[in-house]
C-alpha cells in the first residue's frame, strides 16, 4: 500500500492534494517527504467550531468542497507514471480526517493510503472494508468494489456534516 501511495501521489500536481516530493528507503524504514501544510485536518475544525458555538458559514463550506472536488479531480485523472495511462484511481477514505485546512485558506486532500487504481498489483480480500465508517459509499461497505461515484458520494458525506454540524450516518 505505502509503495502504491507513493507511486501514485509523486505523480500527482495540484494545489488541492499534499505534494509528494520524495519516496525511499533508509535501510529498512520507508520514507515519503511530503508538503508541510501549515492548518488544521477539517475534522479538528468541525469539532472546535461545536465547541464554540460557532456554525461554519455554507460560503466556506462550499469553499472547501468545491477545493476537495478540484482535488479529487486531480486524484481521479492521475497517470502512470511511465506510460501516461489513466489510473482510475478511487480514494476510498475520503472523510474529515482526511482533508486539510491550510492557514493559506486551501484546502488538500491527504492520505492516498487507501485508494486503488490500475497500478496496484494487490487486490483488497473479498467481502473486506476498508475506510472511515460513516463516510463510506453503500457499495464500499457492502465490501464491493467502489468506483470514483464512491468517492463523490463521500464528498456529499462531507458537505452534509458541514452544513449541519452532525453526521450523516452516525
Amino acid at each position: 500500500r505505502f509503495r502504491h501511495e507513493a507511486e501514485v501521489a509523486v505523480g500527482i500536481d495540484s494545489p488541492h492534494v499534499a505534494k509528494v516530493f520524495d519516496v525511499g528507503a533508509e535501510g529498512r524504514t520507508l520514507f515519503m517527504a511530503m508538503e508541510l501544510i501549515d492548518g488544521w485536518p477539517l475534522n479538528h475544525v468541525c469539532t472546535q467550531t461545536i465547541v464554540a458555538g460557532e456554525r461554519i458559514p455554507p460560503e466556506v463550506a462550499v469553499d472547501i468542497i468545491d477545493d476537495v472536488l478540484h482535488g479529487l479531480a486531480a486524484v481521479h485523472e492521475a497517470q502512470h507514471p511511465r506510460t501516461g495511462e489513466r489510473l482510475d484511481f478511487v480514494h476510498r477514505d475520503l472523510s474529515p480526517k482526511n482533508v486539510m485546512l491550510g492557514r493559506d485558506g486551501r484546502a488538500r486532500l491527504i492520505d492516498l493510503g487507501l485508494g486503488q487504481s490500475r497500478l496496484q498489483d494487490w487486490a483488497t480480500a473479498t467481502g473486506v472494508v476498508m475506510g472511515t465508517p460513516g463516510f463510506m459509499s453503500p457499495e464500499q461497505a457492502y465490501g464491493r468494489r467502489p468506483d470514483q461515484r464512491s468517492d463523490l458520494y463521500c464528498i456529499g458525506l462531507i458537505l452534509f456534516e458541514l452544513l449541519t454540524q452532525r453526521p450523516y450516518i452516525d
